[in-house]
């Protein structure tokens, strides 16, 4: 059985069956034909992956398009029929062929033109779909990549003696975010930071970075400046984790209680002034992973109203360390617990 554009489609998008993605490779191993039209469709995506915005039809697209038809064909109807005559006739008169064969052309430029109206509306229905779609498997894509390092830090918390996640240091090699990765790589959970990749920033089946493998707690302690700088600013990836939280008056990594409401791990938010910052999900909002183990997606304008916990800031909306133990506030690699502005 053919392998079939859907099929291509869906292997592209990451989001074939294991099935499906088998049964591709295979076919992709003889033949030269079905690698072309990977080829095109990869082209294709990445055409469309290169719009920045949605883009919905006209609301009356489709009644316009067909006026616009009616209204060719009736033109074109109204145009006399070039009489038959003979071939005698037409030797002498040469003008008259000329005008007949004007006639035709004119008709099969209209029908030309109702040809395109109709695959330009056929387009306009079938973009928003496709990049839907699109929207829709990377946020998908995203969120299985949160949950299972998120699961990778309940772990961790469960092995704690006093249930903490990761914490992040005030001073030294581990007083960065992103530091919360380099404990789970000690665990086995996270080896790279490609794995912390959100797949809807611009760029990411790339290298982005030149930090290719997560050093140990050990290693850390030991690294060149230059290496640790390069660590602090690429080892927590795409995702945001807390800065630590006030207890008892002192800075300490956040109990894990198994709260619905206290993000421990996120994508990356917009940072005012920073020019590696990033609209994650074509800017409609962001993946947040939860203690009780739930990723939610929570869209652009949720954090505005001032009533609402912004879980990139503290309470005095700050992007520190939380004010109390309920107190989320995350924060991206480079990230230190205070002096952020």
């Amino acid at each position: 059985m053919p392998i079939s554009d859907d099929e291509l489609i869906a292997y592209l998008l990451g989001d074939a069956t294991p099935q499906q993605r088998a049964r591709v490779e295979m076919g992709l191993v003889g033949d030269e034909d079905l690698r072309v039209r990977l080829s095109e469709l990869r082209m294709v995506l990445g055409q469309l992956d290169s719009l920045q915005r949605s883009y919905e039809p006209p609301a009356d697209l489709l009644e316009s398009t067909m006026a616009r038809i009616d209204e060719a064909s009736r033109e074109a109807d109204a145009t006399p029929p070039s009489e038959v005559v003979p071939s005698q006739y037409s030797t002498l008169h040469p003008l008259s062929s000329c005008n007949a064969a004007q006639r035709t052309a004119s008709r099969g430029t209209w029908d030309s033109v109702a040809l395109a109206l109709c695959l330009a509306m056929l387009l306009s229905l079938f973009l928003p779909t496709v990049l839907r779609a699109r929207f829709e498997s990377r946020r998908a894509q995203c969120a299985y990549k949160m949950n299972s390092v998120g699961r990778g830090l309940l772990d961790f918390a469960s092995l704690d003696p006093q249930g903490r996640l990761p914490a992040v240091a005030l001073a030294g090699p581990r007083s960065f975010t992103g530091v919360w990765a380099v404990s789970l790589r000690d665990l086995g959970y996270v080896r790279s930071p490609s794995e912390l990749w959100c797949p809807s920033r611009e760029g990411s089946d790339s290298i982005r970075g030149q930090l290719h493998t997560i050093p140990s707690l050990v290693q850390l302690e030991t690294l060149e400046p230059s290496q640790l700088e390069l660590c602090r600013n690429e080892a927590g990836g795409d995702f945001s984790y807390p800065m630590g939280v006030i207890e008892d008056g002192e800075i300490v990594a956040p109990r894990c209680e198994g709260r619905s409401n206290f993000a421990i791990l996120g994508d990356l938010p917009i940072a005012p002034g920073s020019n590696n910052a990033f609209a994650p999900h074509d800017g409609r909002g962001v993946n947040l992973f939860f203690e009780d183990g739930h990723v939610g997606f929570i869209r652009v304008g949720c954090f505005e109203d001032e009533v609402r916990d912004d879980p990139f800031c503290n309470l005095l909306r700050e992007p520190e360390v939380g004010l109390n133990p309920s107190d989320a506030s995350l924060g991206p690699s480079h990230f230190k617990p205070l002096g952020n502005d």
